[in-house]
């Protein structure tokens, strides 16, 4: 790819990375350039631009961080990184019962099997797979469940309860196959090779199989708020916003059938850091997320939203 500019991993460290232009993800068009962004997640340094692709309907970053160097961008304290249960946060959030929402989505639809998880980061999503919780009657009986998980490296402690492949879900086809259900938690953002990650969900898919991507929705009410200071985008780590639509193109493609979709866990969180993105492109040094009295009291709003189906990021669940 032709390189447009440079970026600095981090204020200290004064090597450039040498960007890279790229066109739509899912097109290949040119698109056209919307804005441009600092990187308010981790503070470091460089600026990124954001293109719209008009005919599929997605934002994507050119420049961008080439392949090479974008582990440089995601730090020890990138926040999916830490381990579970070592905040008072982390345990609020399992009394209050948050990390078992993604579980009930899954159940909706697969109720036991072998399941990889990929990007499992600290392992949250797995390790309520194997706490048993109390179903209705009406509701079918769970089977056990075979977990995998796989990431660039693991970052749940010591204790790894599940079998874990290292590698990129978008060039590794993970030595599987049979598996009852793939789970991408706000991975296919982050990945160069989409169309290649979705030729390796379905390869290792069973005939019936189900594949859960949960990415940021452009049209939640704090994309359509905040604008270019929305913590879905961000730069460099998000390489691409998709639409329904381009999701839609990306997994026929692949062999899948879109069967719903369905808001992700939306807690006070998100819009804290949204909160702090807006604050820090004016200067001002803040943490807002980090406050737990500010979360609670905005989370009952924020599972409104979730209820009205107004989250700020959405499961795709598609089927082989």
């Amino acid at each position: 790819m032709p390189a447009t500019g440079a970026a600095r991993k981090s204020e200290s460290d004064q090597t450039e990375v040498q960007m890279e232009t790229v066109g739509c993800p899912v097109c290949a068009s040119p698109g056209e350039h919307r804005f441009a962004q600092r990187d308010f997640f981790c503070g470091l340094a460089g600026e990124f631009g954001q293109r719209y692709c008009t005919e599929c309907q997605v934002y994507f970053l050119s420049p961008r961080v080439p392949e090479s160097a974008i582990g440089g961008y995601y730090p020890a304290s990138y926040v999916p990184y830490q381990e579970p249960g070592r905040t008072l946060v982390h345990r609020l959030a399992d009394t209050l019962g948050l990390t078992f929402r993604r579980r009930r989505i899954v159940e909706k639809f697969v109720t036991g099997g072998k399941l990889l998880d990929v990007g499992s980061g600290n392992g949250a999503f797995l390790r309520s797979l194997l706490v048993p919780i109390h179903r209705r009657p009406s509701r079918p009986p769970t089977q056990p469940w075979t977990l995998h998980a796989m990431d660039l490296s693991w970052h749940g402690g010591p204790d790894l309860p599940f079998p874990f492949h290292e590698g990129r879900f978008d060039d590794d086809q993970p030595p599987m196959s049979g598996m009852d259900a793939v789970t991408l938690w706000h991975v296919f953002e982050h990945l160069y090779h989409p169309r290649r990650a979705l030729q390796n969900a379905a390869a290792i898919l069973r005939p019936g199989g189900f594949l859960f991507l949960a990415i940021p929705d452009l049209h939640s009410l704090e994309a359509q708020f905040l604008g270019k200071y929305w913590v879905g985008w961000d730069p460099p780590r998000h390489l691409a916003t998709y639409s329904p639509k381009g999701l839609q193109i990306l997994l026929q493609e692949a062999g899948f059938r879109l069967v719903a979709s369905v808001p992700d866990v939306c807690t006070g969180e998100l819009f804290l850091l949204n909160a702090d993105f807006f604050l820090r492109a004016r200067g001002f040094n803040t943490r807002l997320h980090g406050s737990l009295v500010a979360r609670a009291l905005l989370s009952p709003f924020m599972f409104l939203l979730a209820r009205l189906g107004l989250a700020p990021a959405k499961v795709y669940v598609a089927q082989k």
